[in-house]
């Protein structure tokens, strides 16, 4: 497993180069480099001022297996690195990588270069100054974080980085986040604290620890203790040295209960060793003989789950690398659990002390008490738009449910959506989160905000009342839900169907910037507005979303962009010729390719926003419900589309024969003159008695390359 401390050598070695060279080296060769198209032009194209540090935080940045094919091999060519190691990781190396827009050093702000090749210069020969590491925290927007990761990135075995995913989450600092500014004898002193409680251990092996404990493993209790020896044949060799230590693992290759190793024979032992059961996390306490120490590790993988032979490896991440003589005796048995006696010769060596005080300040195995889930964040304002029979309403009420349930869209099912009625807002009893609301071209602000409506008293008099409408009446409960103590995170929602067929101006008024999500009740910008028919100040609440429909068929969408482009997103829906609700084959009629075939026709002759969505052909099982959805429904929407252009509907329609030619004629005493175009084409529409509806070959021809009808 020491593969996983190669990145350490070859990171030394292009420290040194880079040392060697200079700036005006570094500049140049960073114009060699094949950053493939990824990167800052001053790596690309060569600055004179680049500096070490951005150099090093960048290339970590690019962190990945596809990289150290590439970027990484190009680095080592170009700066004619030797030391070996993998470009084709199937895991890459585990040390600090940035987001790469924040890997540039001085060029953040007003820091000298020279400054940071002065500390880089420092760094490598231990010779670290006060003064330059305190002025480096002075460039702006350059913290510890990121200068302590670079140092450590430039010099891993005399530098860690102090971040909350590394060593600061161990609890042996003073700070668990890391500080704004620290002076240089702070910083060093820190570093001695944790390197005393790693006895004998690289801080790269400490930060691997460290890391892996913030983030992969989980915790394991009771935590659990073996023992080994390193005389793993019994051959009176110590096997510590050049075999356990330096390779990161443990094994056995003695007899025990019946186990045999390929080539050895079979083993006498009665007492079964144990070493397919330590898990992650489980300590390892390694010896020679009964009263020399080795060291302690912790279980990182263990191959003998897996397969049981010589060649497997019980990988561990060294805690205490020292090899004291113990204080007791311990166990003769190869490998076993650690009995009292063994843990007690341990733990009472002097030497062994930090590690066991380290496991008592640490939970049970690498990983921390794993931490509640992010919440799930849902745009505030969305519009779905699409073609009609796109499935915009249905997803509505999917994505509410997803709001209101706090989870991801894709989590909610027909289950969870058949559960929607016992969610749907009542205005009167103000119970319930998700209510819905259909705009038209005389809706108006009075009935989705406030307004004077009329009212018949007793006597049928005629009475006028201040109405709350249904926008200010689920605003007012969830803003209520927000202030309430016990359920702060209650979520409502707004759905807004058409909402692009109403007068938008009109229907909001002002609150159309109250909607914004910086502006709304909680935000970063709160406004809130005085009613004109109540005079109460009103606010929208960030736990009120709004989900709008619109149908780009409907050409008043132009009229709403600018109204509320910048206030919503807008998520496209278009036709899924290929969706699962859509049978592939109907009596032989292919409907997924008549739908594609349809589409693309309509594409080129009007647009791509009046297509013809694909719930048009749900539940269709036989030629009789097509024969029904295409007379009732989709060849109306072509209609519509094109205006009764029946030509056009033909050639949407391919050599399907449901619209035909009709022979001239003259009546009505509707003589034959110039008054009559006679090379005017007129086309009717099959009657619904037609036979042609039934005729499953007819369906074919849309989405076939037969042009036939063309003649007919």
């Amino acid at each position: 497993m020491k593969e996983i401390f190669d990145w350490v050598p070859w990171f030394q070695e292009l420290a040194s180069r880079i040392k060697e060279g200079g700036p005006q080296v570094l500049a140049e060769k960073a114009k060699e480099v094949d950053w493939r198209n990824d990167n800052p032009s001053l790596l690309k194209h060569g600055d004179e001022n680049i500096d070490p540090f951005s150099f090093f935080y960048y290339l970590a940045a690019l962190n990945r297996p596809v990289n150290w094919k590439t970027v990484y091999r190009s680095v080592a060519d170009v700066f004619g690195l030797r030391t070996p190691i993998d470009y084709t990781p199937s895991e890459v190396p585990i040390f600090p990588a940035p987001p790469a827009l924040a890997a540039l050093f001085h060029y953040k702000g007003s820091g000298k270069p020279q400054l940071l090749w002065e500390l880089f210069e420092q760094a490598l020969t231990d010779s670290v100054r006060s003064q330059t590491f305190e002025r480096a925290q002075e460039i702006p927007n350059v913290g510890v974080r990121s200068l302590s990761q670079t140092l450590f990135l430039i010099n891993p075995k005399r530098f860690l980085p102090f971040d909350d995913k590394s060593v600061l989450s161990l609890g042996i600092c003073a700070d668990s986040k890391p500080p704004s500014k620290i002076t240089w004898n702070k910083y060093r002193q820190e570093m001695e604290n944790i390197g005393r409680a790693f006895p004998a251990c690289e801080f790269y092996e400490i930060q691997m620890f460290a890391y892996l404990w913030t983030t992969d493993l989980k915790p394991k209790d009771p935590r659990r203790y073996y023992q080994v020896s390193t005389n793993v044949y019994n051959d009176r060799k110590d096997y510590w040295k050049k075999d356990f230590k330096e390779n990161y693992w443990v094994y056995t290759g003695g007899p025990g209960g019946g186990i045999s190793w390929p080539g050895q024979g079979v083993a006498t032992d009665t007492a079964k060793y144990p070493l397919q059961d330590p898990v992650a996390g489980d300590i390892v306490l390694v010896r020679y003989g009964t009263k020399q120490g080795r060291g302690i590790g912790i279980v990182y993988k263990n191959d003998y789950k897996d397969e049981l032979s010589s060649k497997s490896r019980l990988h561990v991440l060294w805690l205490n690398k020292k090899s004291p003589q113990l204080a007791g005796w311990t166990a003769q048995h190869g490998f076993s659990g650690a009995g009292e006696a063994t843990k007690r010769a341990f733990l009472s060596t002097g030497e062994y002390s930090p590690t066991f005080d380290l496991l008592k300040r640490l939970p049970p195995g690498l990983g921390p008490v794993p931490r509640p889930p992010k919440p799930v964040m849902h745009p505030c304002n969305q519009i779905l738009y699409g073609p009609p029979g796109t499935g915009k309403t249905y997803n509505a009420v999917t994505r509410a449910m997803a709001i209101v349930l706090g989870v991801n869209v894709g989590q909610i099912g027909e289950e969870a959506r058949a559960q929607f009625h016992t969610f749907r807002f009542d205005p009167v009893e103000g119970a319930g989160q998700i209510a819905m609301v259909t705009f038209h071209q005389s809706f108006s602000y009075e009935e989705f905000v406030e307004g004077i409506r009329p009212r018949l008293d007793a006597g049928s008099e005629i009475g006028y009342e201040l109405r709350d409408g249904i926008f200010k009446r689920i605003a007012n409960v969830a803003n209520k839900a927000r202030q309430a103590r016990p359920d702060p995170d209650q979520k409502y929602v707004l759905i807004i169907d058409e909402i692009n067929r109403g007068n938008i101006p009109k229907i909001f008024g002002e609150l159309i910037t109250l909607i914004e999500e910086s502006r709304r009740l909680g935000g970063s910008d709160v406004t809130s507005v005085v009613l004109p028919y109540s005079n109460e100040e009103f606010g929208v609440p960030n736990n009120l979303y709004i989900i709008g429909t619109m149908n780009t068929a409907d050409r008043s969408i132009v009229l709403v962009d600018t109204a509320l482009r910048r206030r919503f997103d807008f998520v496209e829906m278009m036709p899924e010729p290929e969706h699962k609700h859509i049978s592939a084959d109907v009596e032989g009629v292919q409907l997924r390719k008549m739908l594609k075939a349809m589409n693309e026709r309509i594409s080129l002759l009007l647009d791509r926003e009046r297509q013809i969505g694909h719930t048009y052909l749900f539940k269709v099982t036989d030629v009789k419900t097509l024969s029904d959805r295409f007379r009732n429904a989709i060849l109306p929407l072509l209609q519509e589309y094109f205006y009764d252009d029946w030509s056009k509907i033909r050639q949407v329609l391919g050599g399907a024969e449901f619209v035909v030619k009709q022979k001239q004629t003259y009546t009505a005493g509707l003589r034959k003159s110039d008054l009559v175009d006679e090379d005017r084409i007129v086309y009717e529409r099959l009657p619904d008695d037609d036979s042609k509806w039934l005729d499953f070959d007819e369906y074919k021809k849309i989405y076939s390359d037969d042009t036939s009808s063309e003649s007919s």
